[in-house]
């Protein structure tokens, strides 16, 4: 098998070496490694540069986009620029584990129906030390899959799990070429890749999970930019919320949409296509009430709580009330 890993980077000078440098001790090298970088305005391009020469190698490439594409647009376009069998997604502030590549080399091999595996991942924080969160109760992968697998377990995700929730971030996964088709042609760049692989790999009963941490996963503070006034402050802060939620609502839209299709949409069992036909219209009531401040709108939230049935749908109605009286309150002072 050949081996490709696809690494997107933008403005990761602080990190990026570590994960460079996870990548090159490898048991298993990878035939080829394509970095690309978003158009970042930090060292990160020279970062890259003096790595790959100091270390003579050859069969890792590097470009820099003429302008930002964003993380989703990125990572296709890397993506298409894979040769090999195997395609592993990297990002730029992690650690990978030496045996990682191994690993989910020899799960392909075993498993030929395999089209995609995610492994689990260990926390680490800035300084490169572990930490955990508390557990719940028979959920697994950081409290990211709702059922319990036991540790080092090799199992299949079907379809059901993966329509509602991903299983594991995108930097634990990697993929048969095959796949590379399927989102190739995709419009829509509101679902993120990985999530959207699982999908297709899922549909085709191929989606599958190790339950053993191969990466370090390093969660950070990103940078905030500080503001004079207490109003710019109490604006930045409701303006971030805003920003947020209207991301998330759009990738939940996205979602949807394109479980919406024939090829998802047959797939699921009833009891899927009624949640996602009300996740799609609570998604898009959620729409109209964050951009018009619709009390219309967010009265008729309620039709679909039941439907959808996740715990933090009635948490997410009254976030949006909360947020529109707060910008109400705002603009008032104003």
């Amino acid at each position: 098998m050949k081996i490709s890993v696809a690494m997107a980077t933008y403005n990761g000078e602080k990190y990026i070496y570590k994960q460079l440098e996870s990548l090159l001790k490898q048991t298993r090298k990878a035939e080829e490694i394509i970095i690309v970088d978003d158009n970042s305005t930090d060292n990160t391009a020279c970062i890259v540069r003096d790595f790959i020469a100091k270390n003579t190698l050859h069969n890792w490439s590097f470009y820099i986009n003429d302008k930002n594409m964003g993380f989703i647009k990125n990572f296709k376009n890397i993506i298409s620029k894979t040769s090999g069998d195997i395609i592993f997604l990297c990002d730029q502030d992690d650690i990978w584990l030496p045996k990682k590549i191994e690993k989910l080399e020899m799960l392909f091999k075993e498993n030929p129906q395999a089209l995609a595996i995610n492994s689990s991942f260990n926390l680490i924080n800035e300084n490169d030390k572990k930490y955990s969160i508390a557990k719940k109760n028979n959920w697994s992968n950081q409290n990211i899959i709702h059922y319990k697998i036991p540790e080092k377990e090799f199992t299949q995700i079907n379809f059901s799990t993966i329509i509602r929730d991903n299983i594991s971030p995108g930097c634990t996964m990697a993929f048969k070429s095959s796949m590379k088709e399927k989102i190739a042609d995709q419009v829509n760049l509101e679902i993120p890749h990985d999530w959207e692989i699982n999908l297709y790999a899922a549909v085709y009963d191929g989606l599958y999970f190790l339950n053993t941490p191969l990466i370090n996963y390093r969660i950070h503070n990103s940078n905030t930019i500080g503001l004079s006034t207490e109003n710019q402050k109490d604006l930045l802060k409701i303006k971030g919320n805003y920003d947020k939620r209207i991301s998330v609502l759009r990738t939940q839209i996205g979602l949807c949409r394109l479980l919406l299709t024939p090829l998802f949409y047959m797939k699921a069992d009833n009891k899927n296509k009624s949640y996602v036909n009300h996740a799609y219209k609570f998604s898009l009531l959620r729409m109209e009430v964050l951009k018009n401040n619709s009390g219309l709108a967010w009265l008729r939230l309620w039709a679909h709580v039941p439907f959808i049935n996740k715990d933090n749908t009635i948490k997410m109605i009254f976030g949006d009330l909360v947020f529109i009286l707060n910008m109400q309150k705002f603009f008032k002072k104003k």
